[in-house]
């Protein structure tokens, strides 16, 4: 006799939780109501939310070098930052740096691609080591390729930007020093 006594206890509290469900106040914010019968029977949908797909794939890239000018045997630093300024992530950056001529100066190394991925609204910064040969002018322009990583992006979109060009003299070593008062 226990057990049907339970079981229409259960009945009875779910046939009374659905009233009160029916019945709940619902904030227009938050979902709306609509009115389904001429008996006033309710239905409530819920909003769907979602994330609008990632349309914005900008990046940018920046170069800069520890020195305009600089003495032939003598090395600089060029730095590069990779901005992440759309929504999708930038997925394994390979830098690489091109020097006009290659007589008057050399990087240490031409490409750089050691990082994982840039987040959307990060930065990824690298950095060239260059040598002074002989003197003249130098153009120096760094550039970087990468993934592109997201939901609605199709696999393999890969993406690519270039710094502007940096000049960069070398002048000859001084066979004497001057000193200017």
């Amino acid at each position: 006799m226990r057990k049907p006594l339970v079981q229409l206890r259960l009945v009875i509290i779910l046939a009374v939780a659905s009233s009160l469900l029916a019945r709940a106040v619902v904030f227009p914010a938050f979902a709306m109501r609509h009115n389904t019968h001429t008996n006033g029977d309710y239905t409530v949908y819920l909003p769907i939310i979602s994330k609008p797909p990632c349309e914005d794939f900008s990046a940018s890239l920046y170069s800069a070098a520890s020195k305009a000018v600089l003495t032939a045997g003598e090395t600089i630093t060029v730095t590069g930052v990779l901005v992440n300024d759309g929504c999708a992530r930038l997925g394994a950056p390979y830098f690489g740096i091109h020097v006009i001529p290659t007589t008057i100066m050399t990087p240490s190394e031409s490409y750089n691609g050691y990082f994982l991925s840039v987040q959307p609204g990060s930065f990824q910064e690298t950095r060239f080591v260059l040598q002074a040969m002989n003197a003249g002018p130098v153009t120096v322009t760094m550039g970087v390729s990468y993934e592109i990583l997201g939901e609605g992006i199709p696999p393999g979109a890969v993406g690519g930007r270039a710094a502007h060009p940096l000049l960069i003299r070398v002048v000859p070593i001084s066979p004497t020093t001057s000193s200017v008062p």
